[in-house]
Order: structure tokens, then sequence, then C-alpha cells
């Protein structure tokens, strides 16, 4: 290659770098101006500030929580649980005069979410799936048949689904009551599969035995198309309902009022829902602004480069994410080696200390990881934990005063964290101070 070419290159090499430094600024650029105009925005999203995010609650909870705000009542009466019904169950044929004092109980009675009745009168079912549970085989029929045991008739009862996404799928055998459902447990049904959610109706192609199908003869069949009058799959609809009902409630009951608008927006979470469509439709227009779009082919062309440009940018920041988590590592473990020199230290990955086979410290946010920040954590050397590893990682958790529930995995505990030396600080002093560090 003589110098000439040597030097187009070059040239052309600098020409591509000041390209793509012109079109990563631009994109910055971008980004804060959409920055300031959110920040001006009356339909901008709330400050993040709700508890059951920060507690992240099972699905148990969520219906204890849900229960208790529908049991909510005053000198009006269970207003907010008569507004349920009007919404959304009388167009069921449900008869709302009927409500006077409902027994409302979570979790209990057949295990059933939430369970509303009165006796003689209806019996409404509502059936968490919130977390995103699967249906377990005969789960609604085994229900209808408690309540229909109990007295009530198939025009009394009422089923409410609250899926985490929309197009939930009911599998058939959750309607469906085999013969064997008194007999047995869901795991050992005749009719179950491998799988102790599912039955041998939800696979249509599988072929049946002679005595399989004897089997079936006997089964209840047809719940599913007797209650599809009388079954409600509430989405969106119902967390905004929620936060028309918060109206309902006296001024003075701050506790129910909060309660009842930190539970719809915790949904809202859940349905990815909490940016409504009018901002949606803003950022819409203020992109199509900001690009100079309209409506033509040449414009999709420039959008698609634009997203391409956006894609590289959003990875360059996860890197230098990456970079700045390792680097408070390096920082974290540099500050607390003269107090702990028994720290196990892996440059720009980990620091931790063996206690009672669990690794203790910290470790870097890995580029995947779509949190922010480095984490603290106790993690089993050996896989699950044993009884006497969990109860020594709840006493260390407990004495250092963190608020954080000890599991039953590998990981017993972590957390994202940007206090990582003081929170490793902590866990090591108790963990001496308890004995198990020397």
């Amino acid at each position: 290659m003589d110098n000439k070419t040597a030097l187009q290159y070059l040239q052309l090499s600098d020409r591509w770098n000041a390209y793509r430094h012109s079109y990563l600024s631009d994109g910055l650029a971008l980004a804060q101006d959409y920055t300031l105009m959110i920040q001006h925005c009356e339909l901008r999203p709330l400050y993040d500030m709700n508890l059951l995010d920060f507690c992240n609650p099972k699905e148990p909870i969520t219906s204890r929580m849900l229960a208790q705000i529908l049991s909510y009542h005053d000198k009006d009466g269970y207003v907010v649980f008569k507004s349920f019904c009007q919404v959304f169950l009388a167009e069921c044929g449900f008869d709302c005069r009927n409500i006077s004092e409902p027994e409302i109980t979570s979790e209990r009675n057949g295990h059933m979410d939430i369970r509303i009745t009165e006796t003689g009168k209806y019996a409404v079912v509502i059936e968490n799936k919130l977390k995103g549970a699967y249906f377990q085989k005969n789960q609604l029929a085994r229900y209808i048949q408690k309540l229909m045991d109990e007295g009530y008739g198939n025009d009394q009862i009422f089923i409410v689904i609250l899926p985490q996404s929309k197009n939930i799928r009911i599998n058939p055998s959750a309607w469906r009551l085999p013969p064997d459902h008194k007999s047995t447990t869901n795991s050992t049904r005749k009719c179950g599969t491998d799988n102790y959610k599912l039955c041998w109706c939800d696979f249509p192609q599988r072929s049946l035995s002679k005595e399989q199908k004897e089997h079936c003869k006997d089964c209840i069949k047809y719940w599913e198309e007797t209650f599809a009058g009388q079954t409600k799959v509430l989405h969106d609809d119902f967390s905004e309902w929620l936060i028309d009902a918060e109206s309902l409630v006296p001024k003075r009951e701050l506790n129910v009022r909060s309660a009842i608008i930190q539970f719809a927006d915790y949904l809202n979470g859940l349905y990815d829902t909490r940016i409504n469509q009018k901002l949606n439709n803003m950022i819409t227009n203020f992109l199509r602004e900001k690009l100079e779009l309209g409506a033509s082919a040449a414009d999709l062309k420039k959008l698609n480069t634009k997203i391409s440009e956006i894609e590289e940018l959003e990875e360059g920041l996860k890197k230098l994410r990456t970079e700045i988590s390792s680097d408070l590592i390096d920082l974290w473990h540099d500050n607390l080696i003269e107090k702990w020199p028994m720290i196990i230290y892996e440059p720009r990955q980990f620091f931790v200390v063996l206690i009672k086979g669990m690794y203790i410290g910290c470790w870097w946010a890995e580029e995947s990881d779509s949190k922010d920040s480095p984490i603290w954590g106790i993690l089993c050397e050996e896989g699950i934990p044993t009884s006497r590893q969990i109860k020594i990682a709840e006493k260390i958790i407990s004495c250092c005063g963190l608020h954080h529930e000890i599991d039953e995995d590998q990981w017993l505990v972590y957390d994202n964290t940007l206090e990582g030396e003081k929170i490793a600080d902590k866990l090591y002093t108790a963990a001496t101070e308890l004995g198990y560090l020397k």
C-alpha cells in the first residue's frame, strides 16, 4: 500500500468517526430535550414512590390487600364492594340489592384467593393471577363444586379473574371436574399429566386408552359454558375502577384512600400501563417534530436509521454502566481490605467473605442486568442452602437492621446497592458479633 492510499484510508476512517460522534451526540441531545419536555409535562409519570413496588409482595399478600379494600364499609354500607359489583358484575346478572353483610375472606375456604359470600344470596370468587401464576387443573371447577356443596345455585355463583396479562389463556381442565376430585390430590389425580397444572383434556391431539376414556365419561365438562356469562376477566379496567372508587371513601379515611391509590398504581406497574395514552401521543408528536418526520417512505427509512443510532448509544451507555459498576467494586474492596483482610477478591467483579459455606459481599452489575447498580448478597457455596445456613443468614441480616427476606435458594438474599462498602461492613461486623467470623 502506497502513502497516498494509506492517507485516503485514514481520512475515510476520520470521516466515519466524526459522523459516528455526530449522531451519538445528537442522540444524547435528543434525550436531554426529551427529559426537559417530560419534566414540564402535566401528564408525566408520577414520582416513583409506590410502597408495594419496594416490598414486591407475593400473590397471597395482594389478595389480602384487595380483600381488605373491598371490605371497607361505613354508614352507607360496603360502598367499595357495591361499586365493584355495579361496574363489573351487574351486567352478568348480579343483583346489587342483595348486598347487605358480605363475608369477605382471602386465602381460605378451599384456597380461594378471595371469596365474597352471603348465605343463600350470592358467591363471588376472585382468582388472583396478578403475578402470572398458571391455572391448576380443575381449579375453577373445584371452587364451583365447593360453593354448590354449600347450597349456592348456578345463577348465584360469579367468577372474577385478575390476570397480569390481558391475553391470559385458561386451560380447559381448569373448568372441568373429574370423578376422583375428592379422593385424590392435585398431584395424584388419575387424569393429570407429569405437570401438575395440566390434564389429558389440555392436549386435544392426545390419544386416550379405553380405560382413560371410561374415566373421562364421568367428568363434568360443561361448566365453562355454563358460567361463561357470569365470569369476568379484568385488567386495566380494574385499576381504572380502583382510582374512581377512592372517591367513595370519606376524606378522613386516609389509610384506606392511600391503600386504594397505591394498589391501583401497583397494578398499572404490573400491567405496564403507568404511562397513559395521552402521554404516549405527546411523546410521539415530540419525536416527530424533533426528527422532522413526515409520512413518506424516506421518513420511515430515516426513523429506522435513528433507531439504530439510539440502540448503539444505548449499548455504549450499558458498557459505561458496567465499567463504573466495576470501578465501585474495586473502590469498596480497597476501602475494606485493611479492616477485613480475609476478603476474597476478583478485581472488577466481586469481593466476598466465606462464612459457614456462604459467600457474603458485593458483585458488579453485569451488562445483561436490567438494574442500574452492583449488588450485595449472600450466595450459598454449594447450591441450595441447608436449614442451618438459612438461620445463620437470617440472624446476620436481622443483626444488620436490614429488612430483607431470606429465600431457600442459592442466592439467599440479594439487592442492588450504591452503598456496597457500608452494607458489606455491616454484614461482616454482624457475622463477627454473632461468632460466625473470626
